[in-house]
């Protein structure tokens, strides 16, 4: 297998956790708290640009492999499902809704699975929420966005890694993201697994 390269490239940082991964993330993004999960990055120049990384288990047992989620095309119903709850806004009239627009498998060291997915997330509301009638309540798109995400499994967790920006904004982070993305590394934490993953499969 060939050896992990010991620098990051040019403008990306590497980052190393105790939960199984590390990961290029872009220089100058700020790390903060999130809600969604406690590791995300956010771009200080633009607050539609951010990285998360979601580690979560499984309520009944440990995850053996991705593939308990399905092929690509059913994992992505359910990172649907996991969308609609993580970016559930609480205010009157919003809506968010998530479009999987394509959805791949790669395989990673080791022969790890590694799902990638091109997610659109738009948010509605209605222009008067408060309004009696329906015809009154006009739904308006606030924003649209577009998520890039690789997912695995490792030391029995579901691991996500999530970059999003403004759909608009998409062709010029692209080149960024497929950096970030494909250096997700995960690691047994008994056996370390060698070798670099490759590059995104769409």
């Amino acid at each position: 297998a060939p050896e992990r390269a010991s620098a990051a490239p040019e403008g990306l940082v590497e980052y190393r956790s105790k939960d199984g991964y590390r990961l290029y993330v872009p220089a100058g993004w700020n790390k903060v708290r999130g809600i969604i999960a406690e590791t995300q990055w956010r771009n200080p120049y633009d607050p539609s640009q951010n990285l998360v990384l979601k580690v979560s288990k499984s309520l009944s047992r440990p995850y053996g492999g991705i593939s308990e989620l399905g092929e690509p095309e059913a994992a992505g119903d359910y990172l649907i499902k996991q969308f609609i709850l993580d970016y559930n806004s609480t205010r009157i009239g919003v809506q968010r809704n998530a479009e999987v627009l394509r959805a791949a498998a790669r395989e990673g060291p080791g022969g790890r699975a590694l799902y990638d997915f091109d997610v659109r997330l738009t948010s509605v509301a209605d222009s008067n929420p408060l309004a009696a009638q329906p015809e009154l309540r006009v739904p308006q798109t606030e924003w649209t966005r577009r998520v890039i995400e690789t997912m695995g499994v490792a030391n029995g967790q579901l691991y996500e890694l999530r970059l999003q920006t403004d759909e608009d904004k998409l062709d010029q982070v692209l080149p960024l993201f497929a950096q970030v993305a494909t250096s997700l590394y995960l690691e047994e934490k008994e056996a370390p697994i060698e070798g670099v993953p490759p590059a995104l499969s769409f």
